[in-house]
């Protein structure tokens, strides 16, 4: 009898442990889950990035005008030069494939992630977000990027059309 009663008190225990940690510990799991994602693209634009510098110098500082340019195989002099494997594959919070223009790596967020993923980058990249009624086009992002410290930001104020660039 003294097992049973032993054991119920433990069972009523973990359950209120688990109870607890899922109310208290609810905005701790949202931000690491933030976290996560925005390391995420930062490893993924540092990837292109790499890429890009060294598409850069076998080709007379030409920057990369798509990733088309690092995926597919260069016949240079040496051999045949791939920069890039594959293109980064998007995270599911992410809505369509990378992409660049030579100056930034981009990629649209799914407007149900925009909120948090673009805090969260604010916090990392020293507050370079846009946040005004006017979008920043991608050739904008990439001049306030070159002009700034941060090699990252969110861009855009419609949550139906906001970007992650990352300087190249």
């Amino acid at each position: 009898m003294f097992n049973l009663i032993v054991s119920v008190i433990a069972i009523a225990l973990s359950a209120a442990l688990a109870a607890a940690s899922i109310y208290y510990g609810g905005s701790a799991f949202t931000n690491s889950t933030a976290k996560a994602n925005v390391t995420t693209l930062v490893n993924q634009g540092q990837q292109i990035a790499g890429a890009g510098a060294l598409y850069k110098v076998d080709n007379a500082g030409t920057p990369p005008a798509s990733l088309a340019d690092l995926t597919q195989p260069d016949n240079a002099a040496a051999g045949v030069v791939n920069y890039l494997q594959a293109s980064p594959v998007a995270p599911a919070f992410a809505q369509g494939a990378w992409e660049t223009n030579g100056a930034v790596a981009y990629v649209q967020i799914k407007p149900n992630a925009v909120n948090n993923l673009c805090a969260e980058v604010e916090k990392q990249n020293g507050s370079l977000v846009q946040n005004s009624a006017q979008p920043w086009s991608i050739t904008e992002a990439a001049g306030r990027l070159n002009s700034a410290s941060a090699q990252f930001a969110c861009q855009g104020s419609d949550p139906a059309a906001s970007y992650f660039s990352f300087k190249m």
